[in-house]
């Protein structure tokens, strides 16, 4: 991940080739002790697993998409839990048939490029786990 442009508490940066977003954008709030933000995001994918969250369930239910995605769209958000931090990213992804599908974005490996603007917050925002959905809510 390269950072292109920071101006105050807004960056636009680059994932190339071979970088995973999750990973990558932890390892970036981490290193810029960043503990609040949201993100949005556009570029191309080479594998994706997309997930959606079964409520009844408790779990995520996961959808491997083996082909090259064009990335539509990203948003999503980076807070704490514990020391640990948690990007939560959603996104929506079109086929070469002009198909879009979208989902929760578990894994995200890029393809040619991934193009983000990241706005870091002031302050904290701390998830913790709610028995009732099963989910890490923002508190």
């Amino acid at each position: 991940m390269k950072v292109i442009l920071r101006e105050n508490a807004t960056y636009v940066v680059r994932l190339d080739k071979g970088d995973e977003l999750i990973a990558s954008l932890i390892q970036f709030c981490e290193g810029e002790k960043i503990e609040a933000g949201h993100f949005s995001g556009i570029g191309l994918t080479q594998e994706l697993i997309l997930s959606y969250y079964n409520v009844a369930r408790k779990q995520y239910e996961d959808h491997e998409l083996n082909e090259q995605m064009e990335i539509t769209g990203l948003t999503g958000n980076a807070a704490t839990k514990g020391y640990e931090t948690i990007v939560h990213c959603h996104g929506t992804f079109g086929d070469a048939r002009m198909n879009v599908i979208g989902g929760h974005v578990k894994k995200l490996v890029v393809g040619a490029t991934c193009e983000i603007t990241f706005q870091q917050l002031k302050g904290k925002i701390e998830r913790a786990h709610n028995a009732e959905t099963g989910l890490n809510l923002m508190q």
